[in-house]
């Protein structure tokens, strides 16, 4: 990554993140739930792009 500071943030960020997906599970999933419908839309729209 070219950006340090940039890298910096996200290095702070999985020290936050990282415990908390740990310790709520039902949460997590939600996150996960929600980052997975939107990759199937944007994949989908993707697709259709390219065919």
């Amino acid at each position: 990554m070219k950006d340090k500071a940039n890298k910096g943030y996200w290095q702070r960020l999985a020290k936050i993140y990282a415990p908390l997906m740990e310790s709520d599970k039902k949460f997590y999933n939600a996150i996960c739930g929600y980052i997975r419908d939107y990759l199937k839309l944007h994949m989908l729209d993707w697709s259709a792009k390219t065919n």
